[in-house]
């Protein structure tokens, strides 16, 4: 791999593990609103408001969780790059 390809590479894979950092603090305000909700909910002495809490929340975090794995699916591409992604020595 040509230095340049090399670090082509590595701006590129910075460039998606700030993306995926973003993306994960993202998902962790949702889960902050997720648990917002639910203690809202459970002091609500409503049958009806607490299923509309817990739906919306199996919602947000089942949303979270597919992210995350996603998150994660993509980390492990980048990481094996990194590995396998050599500089040239001049």
């Amino acid at each position: 791999m040509s230095e340049i390809n090399h670090n082509t590479t590595i701006a590129v894979n910075a460039f998606d593990l700030e993306d995926l950092h973003l993306n994960q603090l993202y998902q962790i305000e949702r889960i902050e609103n997720a648990i917002a909700v639910a203690r809202l909910a459970s002091e609500s002495q409503s049958p009806a408001q607490l299923k509309a809490a817990i739906s919306l929340m199996i919602d947000s975090l089942s949303g979270t969780v597919n992210t995350i794995k996603g998150d994660h699916e993509s980390m492990t591409q980048l990481i094996k790059e990194a590995e396998t992604s050599q500089p040239v020595s001049a």
